[in-house]
């Protein structure tokens, strides 16, 4: 409410920035009149969009509207990282990365002995969770935005359940609800394997003490050998707000941000992941400096924009999803129930007005 009184008095200032959950950062643009269409700016210097991937520029646009330019984008927990000393340890051989989902529980088995599990999930959410839903045939959305889980996406979404519950109940090679955090299982060195996002990479194996070079990364697994790898884009924006006394400045400073040399330098510090652009992914400062970049910058080029909800609204999908599965989880709802339940849900919350 202090952001809608600042726009309605014009005092807000020339930048925002949002971290978008389902492309409702979109919402700013056409319903809130927050942020401005930069594709003026765009066109009247001929600027060149091809510099970012084509997911990163799509999910900000709108019927050829361009509100946001990208500051941080990568995938949607892109990774399994796995402590390789341990995973020696227990036997295990080393994970590749066109294991199918029975392959990964496989490998896990080996790996789940004595009070240590062999690979955690963490997050079952949508946006956490959204790799793997879209390999198993779920689309949360369809392509209007207005519609839940189309087409065959409620017996898509019963796969990723059972996957899910099967994990902890039926090989029992993940921890269950009830041992705690997932992560900090992980830290103790309990899980052996666990889903990441681009921060964990290089944040977690510090916070486990442990060598950079003891922790060893592979994509989630895919349903079918050969599967096209499906992906998810995680990001945050700035753009130009109406309220700008200094538009101009203010889309020179976004193009300044948003430029190869400001986010190699914060990828160097430690500061900024990675913005969605190839020539980043492909400096040798960034290759040398995180060499586990290598991973994102073979899947960025085909990263799939966030489910889009028309009526801005992704942020209550992501709640309720995350409801819906801890009562999974917790066996207070049996799979053939929570599917069509969280399809029902997800469209009561796409049929309301735009929030």
């Amino acid at each position: 409410m202090d952001l809608l009184s600042l726009v309605a008095s014009n005092t807000l200032g020339d930048i925002v920035w949002f971290p978008p959950r389902m492309r409702n950062h979109i919402s700013w643009g056409v319903l809130y009149n927050i942020v401005v269409d930069h594709m003026p700016f765009v066109e009247a210097e001929n600027y060149d969009l091809g510099q970012f991937f084509p997911g990163v520029v799509a999910s900000s646009t709108f019927q050829g509207r361009l509100y946001w330019m990208p500051f941080r984008n990568e995938g949607t927990q892109p990774v399994i990282g796995y402590h390789i000393p341990l995973a020696e340890e227990l036997g295990m051989p080393e994970p590749h990365d066109d294991f199918t989902f029975d392959e990964l529980i496989e490998w896990a088995k080996i790996g789940t002995q004595g009070d240590v599990w062999g690979y955690a999930m963490r997050g079952r959410g949508f946006n956490a969770w959204a790799a793997e839903l879209k390999q198993f045939g779920v689309e949360v959305i369809d392509d209007e935005g207005v519609t839940a889980f189309p087409g065959n996406s409620v017996e898509n979404m019963k796969k990723a359940m059972r996957y899910s519950w099967d994990l902890s109940y039926t090989h029992e090679v993940a921890p269950k609800p009830e041992h705690g955090s997932t992560s900090e299982l992980w830290f103790a060195q309990r899980v052996v394997a666990i889903s990441m996002n681009v921060g964990n990479m290089t944040a977690w194996p510090i916070q486990a003490n442990v060598d950079q070079s003891d922790v060893g990364f592979f994509y989630p697994p895919v349903e079918n050998k050969g599967d096209r790898r499906r992906s998810n884009l995680n990001e945050h924006v700035h753009g130009v707000t109406r309220s700008s006394k200094h538009p101009e400045d203010a889309w020179t400073w976004l193009k300044w941000h948003s430029s190869k040399e400001f986010n190699v330098g914060g990828i160097l510090s430690g500061m900024v992941g990675a913005v969605g652009r190839p020539d980043v992914f492909a400096d040798p400062r960034v290759q040398e400096a995180m060499p586990h970049y290598a991973k994102l910058a073979a899947i960025m080029p085909d990263i799939e924009p966030d489910w889009f909800a028309l009526n801005y609204r992704g942020a209550e999908l992501e709640t309720e999803s995350n409801v819906v599965m801890e009562q999974v989880m917790l066996g207070d709802l049996t799979i053939d129930q929570a599917a069509p339940l969280l399809a029902e849900e997800c469209q009561l919350i796409l049929d309301r007005p735009p929030a």
